[in-house]
């Protein structure tokens, strides 16, 4: 009998999952669903323990073996010991003015050496210290910290209490040796254990009377990287979203977070670059002052833009339009405005050219400095395919878009599947 996993993405944008066949290695697109952006900051637990059940009842006429998780990073949902009615996700986008004081501190308190990473809006180990006396877990008396794919499997069946180490590490409460963080006034939050497993079996959910395994729970960053395939020097460049640039060659620079990866590998990286999470605020100024029904004129206009004849003269654009956003400092801003070449044409040029100039001046400021591959990931390397010129105008080294279909998060799930499965079931 043939065996399917289902493969799924919980993004911020979109729900993805595809069906892999296990016995051929061969997968399909299974269905998309609105992502939790378009519900909200902090998202109620049933709407992604739904949008699970909604993606499995798209394949109603195959058995699904088993269940294979990669999510958005930066999440996280508070445990209780009292039984409440709506148990509530806390994601990356959510941030308030009172975090400034709580990254100050961990800034004093060496947090980037401990963690490896840069302590900012958005990020669990932040949230939680900065509100923990908060509504947002005015129910917790033990203070347990759980991730999405673990809590997906506790609402809807029954959760082994262990992260994969890609997403357990991004939320800064564990160090670089995958141990609970102490000295910065977290001790009390009771995390899940850790696995560098390449197949964590996080649990099961119980769907029309059978108990299906869901195995991974991975950052969908490390996920994209690895099903992308690059070479080693390779620079890749994701973007959707959010954006981050990624390099498996150790990078020196300050702005470079060391990630865990696969294979009890580390890779640096910068997130939280200004990406389509920005430009969709522009988009939907446009459609708004336009009163149109869609935001097709802008992303056509974004799309015309010729890289290699840029203007001069076109405006400068700050894009850390949110607080979690690399660079933010209250909001972004539009400079060089001349009143002889301010219109749609230096608009959108100008817009183009600030938004792929961040990831430029990441490259050119390495230490020391290497001309590398760029290999451009994410859905709007492909729906934008001016920038790729763009990049081949500025950059001296090769450029390439990666070549996974439908999507290498996908790719990286399958190979785990394909390989490590078959013994599992």
């Amino acid at each position: 009998m043939k065996r399917h996993v289902l493969l799924i993405d919980f993004g911020a944008t979109r729900i993805k999952s595809a069906l892999l066949n296990l016995d051929t290695g061969s997968y399909g697109l299974n269905h998309v669903s609105p992502g939790s952006s378009a519900v909200g900051q902090i998202v109620p637990m049933s709407f992604f323990a739904n949008a699970l059940i909604e993606h499995i009842g798209c394949s109603v006429q195959t058995k699904i073996s088993a269940i294979i998780i990669c999510c958005e990073m930066h999440g996280f949902t508070w445990l209780t010991d009292i039984e409440t009615p709506e148990r509530k996700y806390v994601s990356w986008r959510y941030s308030t003015a009172e975090h400034t004081s709580t990254i100050e501190k961990f800034n004093q308190l060496n947090f980037r050496d401990v963690t490896g990473l840069n302590p900012r809006s958005g990020l669990p180990a932040v949230t939680l210290l900065a509100e923990s006396s908060t509504k947002l877990n005015k129910d917790s008396a033990d203070r347990g910290v759980s991730f999405l794919p673990d809590e997906i499997c506790r609402q809807l069946g029954h959760s082994n209490n262990v992260a994969h180490v890609t997403l357990a590490h991004s939320s800064g409460l564990y160090t670089r040796n995958n141990e609970p963080i102490s000295g910065f006034g977290l001790e009390e939050f009771l995390v899940p254990a850790v696995s560098n497993d390449d197949l964590v079996e996080l649990g099961y959910v119980k769907v029309a009377n059978s108990n299906i395994p869901c195995f991974g729970g991975y950052g969908d960053l490390q996920a994209s990287v690895y099903g992308a395939s690059p070479d080693y020097k390779d620079w890749v460049i994701n973007l959707g979203t959010g954006s981050q640039v990624i390099s498996q060659v150790p990078v020196r620079g300050q702005e470079f977070e060391l990630r865990k990866y696969f294979h009890h590998q580390e890779i640096s990286c910068v997130t939280h670059i200004p990406a389509g999470r920005t430009l969709t605020v522009f988009a939907d100024f446009f459609k708004e002052v336009r009163q149109a029904q869609t935001a097709d004129y802008f992303w056509n206009m974004l799309a015309s833009v010729d890289p290699l004849a840029l203007p001069t003269d076109a405006p400068i654009f700050d894009l850390a339009v949110f607080r979690e956003a690399r660079g933010y400092k209250n909001g972004g801003s539009v400079q060089q405005i001349n009143e002889d070449a301010f219109d749609t044409h230096h608009f959108f040029a100008g817009l183009l050219n600030s938004f792929l100039g961040q990831y430029l001046k990441l490259l050119s400021a390495e230490d020391p400095k290497e001309t590398r591959r760029v290999l451009l990931a994410g859905n709007m390397a492909k729906s934008l395919p001016n920038i790729r010129q763009w990049f081949e105008a500025n950059w001296s080294a090769p450029v390439s878009l990666t070549s996974g279909a439908p999507d290498p998060t996908f790719d990286c799930m399958a190979k785990f599947a394909t390989n490590l499965l078959p013994q599992r079931l």
